[in-house]
């Protein structure tokens, strides 16, 4: 991979989501892989373009396997752009990837905030180490964020 993909995908970990709140939760998809990392972009089609353009680089799929990969991969972030996020969508980009990654969550910062899907809620709730979610206050969202960067690892 080179530097300026290595580069690309370190500046998607490392944004504030408050301020790049659209994003996804996603590692390799090989079974013993359990590293995963939140990438954050300003916009659903800064995001499209991470997964058409980045994502391959990071797993190392080149060649006819990169042209393939755009092939399956390319309706799909169109309709990322235009259509927003939807379980259906993720369940089909998955079908499309999952030889190389897997993407576990992809949404609104808002949403992993309010704990508002069963992926969020269970965030939210290793985050406050308490069963009982609620929503993460606002003076613990410096907190959260530092959080969200490292509970994949």
């Amino acid at each position: 991979m080179n530097e300026a993909m290595i580069a690309a995908a370190e500046r998607s970990m490392e944004r504030d989501p408050r301020s790049a709140p659209f994003g996804f939760y996603s590692g390799g998809s090989f079974v013993l892989d359990h590293v995963r990392v939140f990438s954050w972009f300003e916009s659903l089609g800064e995001m499209a373009d991470f997964l058409l353009e980045v994502e391959p680089a990071i797993h190392g799929i080149e060649g006819e396997d990169l042209s393939g990969y755009r092939d399956r991969v390319m309706p799909l972030a169109r309709r990322l752009r235009t259509q927003g996020f939807s379980q259906a969508l993720l369940e089909q980009f998955n079908a499309a990837v999952k030889q190389d990654y897997v993407v576990v969550w992809w949404g609104h910062f808002e949403e992993l905030v309010a704990g508002s899907t069963e992926f969020a809620s269970q965030r939210v709730g290793d985050f406050l180490d308490d069963e009982n979610v609620r929503p993460i206050r606002s003076d613990e969202l410096d907190d959260f964020i530092e959080y969200l960067k490292s509970c994949g690892s």
